[in-house]
């Protein structure tokens, strides 16, 4: 998806160090390519020329403000993007209402011709690039510490780690203030390394010892773990966050970078204003297929009925929890995971879980890659990496070869390799009627009432479809619990809450539900 607190997931077509691989947990941080059309250098090489920089600055740790300074400016900028978009949302409802409108499923897609909704996704695109720079510098200093001192080279061993600390410095300074909504995933992704680093020989190396301990003693109480956690920082940075968004909104440099970033994304969704899912049920047929009959948007759908899908897990505690909330409701979903997660063997019992409670389990690629943004020379890399790699995973995991695939940000709809890929693997490409928003913490005041109001209100104005939430966040859990009473009356009225599996079937005019049984 698109992708998740507000915006947490990311791109990569080659990893350069594979430790990073693993590390990267959602909503991933892997790196992000140059665009396919770009002849300039690679996300690596342009990578290492920031590294080489950063060891011949005379303050190293103004170049990790600098960084950090774009990513509060991003994260206010996206913040105030979704208030923005609530705006919209809540007037075009209201006009609904007026009218006595019908509700209309071909407007899923008017979401992608609103220059606020996409300039959202592209905010958080370009904040993932930022902290990916940060992460590629955070583990080559880490590496290169390990080695200087393995060669005997204490002084550049003792500079190399210093900086890697000052990086810590530059955070903490961050935390007590508005910024921490920015700096958060920073904070998760320097955690997730050093856990994952603590086994390793070069570890206890380059470490004093107890170095995930003294993180955690740093910036513990720092994590939006919790509704109630969110809620009590907006309270406390409310304020600060309100300038900051402010301060965004008029930021003209910050601005244009979004709008080319926008563009991209246009161009990557432009393929979506011509899916048939504006057309009745009976004439849309949905398969494994490079066109709109391999895309699932959900307009075909019977009336009333809607599958819920969540993103970017499984997560060791959220996920579990939403599917506690849909068992008492009676109700199934569909979990978009990532390769990488699900290969976590401290995740394996979230995996069982989700299996025997007969949830259908898809994929979401491996790393969580933009495929908008792989470049031609990269791409058969990334689809070996994040479609193939990722079903080998999930296939062990899951006991079936998964059915549905979500590309990362809904990104390849143009990409034909990738739709090619695919529909040849038997996929079906699921998209989405409904933006829940969940990821963004900032952005919610009201925690999970504003991000259910905002569900409610794409529903009642669609009808049917897919609707989209992330299982990694704990407001995505509360939000998921508080919308039940509105399925519950929905299905009074008629409607059902239905599995991805039993969409494609009664869009397909299938009783004997064989799709997902092929």
């Amino acid at each position: 998806m698109l992708k998740t607190s507000f915006f947490r997931s990311a791109a990569v077509a080659a990893l350069a160090i594979t430790s990073l691989s693993f590390i990267f947990g959602c909503a991933s941080k892997a790196p992000r390519t140059p665009s396919a059309d770009s002849s300039g250098p690679t996300w690596e090489q342009t990578q290492e020329n920031d590294y080489q920089n950063l060891l011949n600055s005379q303050d190293p740790q103004k170049e990790f403000r600098d960084m950090f300074d774009r990513l509060s400016r991003l994260s206010a900028r996206s913040t105030g993007l979704v208030r923005e978009f609530d705006q919209q949302l809540g007037e075009s409802y209201k006009k609904f209402k007026s009218s006595g409108a019908k509700p209309q499923p071909g407007t899923a897609l008017e979401m992608f011709n609103s220059e606020t909704y996409l300039k959202i996704h592209a905010a958080e695109e370009i904040a993932r690039q930022t902290e990916n720079r940060v992460m590629f510098m955070y583990d080559r200093l880490f590496q290169d510490a390990a080695k200087a001192l393995q060669e005997g080279r204490k002084d550049d061993y003792r500079r190399l780690n210093q900086i890697r600390q000052n990086i810590h410095g530059a955070l903490s300074e961050r935390t007590q203030s508005a910024d921490i909504f920015a700096m958060e995933s920073t904070l998760g992704s320097i955690r997730e390394y050093l856990v994952a680093q603590a086994s390793n020989q070069a570890f206890q190396t380059v470490s004093s010892g107890g170095e995930v301990q003294k993180f955690d003693r740093t910036f513990n109480n720092q994590f939006l773990n919790s509704s109630a956690k969110i809620q009590s920082v907006l309270k406390k940075y409310g304020a600060d966050l309100n300038e900051k968004v402010k301060d965004a909104s008029v930021d003209t440099q910050l601005d244009a970078e979004l709008q080319r970033e926008t563009d991209i994304i246009k161009r990557d969704l432009a393929a979506l204003t011509m899916d048939p899912s504006r057309q009745p049920a009976q004439s849309r047929t949905l398969y494994p297929a490079t066109n709109s009959n391999g895309n699932i948007v959900g307009g075909s759908f019977p009336k009333g009925h809607w599958v819920l899908t969540y993103d970017d897990g499984p997560h060791g505690v959220h996920t579990k929890t939403i599917m506690q909330t849909l068992e008492r409701a009676g109700y199934r979903a569909t979990f978009f995971w990532l390769g990488q997660n699900v290969a976590n063997p401290n995740l394996a019992s979230i995996v069982e879980y989700g299996k025997k409670m007969g949830h259908t389990l898809a994929n979401h690629s491996q790393t969580h890659i933009n495929f908008g943004a792989v470049r031609d020379d990269g791409m058969a890399s990334a689809i070996q990496n994040e479609i193939i790699r990722p079903e080998s995973i999930m296939t062990r995991a899951y006991g079936y070869k998964p059915k549905f695939y979500r590309c990362p940000y809904g990104a390849c709809t143009r990409v034909m390799p990738v739709r090619q890929s695919l529909a040849d693997r038997g996929y079906l490409h699921a998209f989405w009627a409904v933006d829940s928003l969940d990821w963004n913490k900032g952005a919610n005041p009201n925690g999970p009432i504003d991000i259910v109001r905002r569900v409610q209100q794409q529903m009642e104005m669609r009808g049917q479809g897919v609707i989209l939430f992330h299982d990694i966040h704990p407001q995505s859990a509360a939000a998921t619990e508080m919308l039940i009473p509105t399925l519950k009356q929905l299905e009074s009225r008629g409607g059902r809450v239905i599995s991805l599996c039993e969409a494609v079937d009664m869009t397909n005019g299938d009783p004997a539900n064989t799709f997902c049984r092929r």
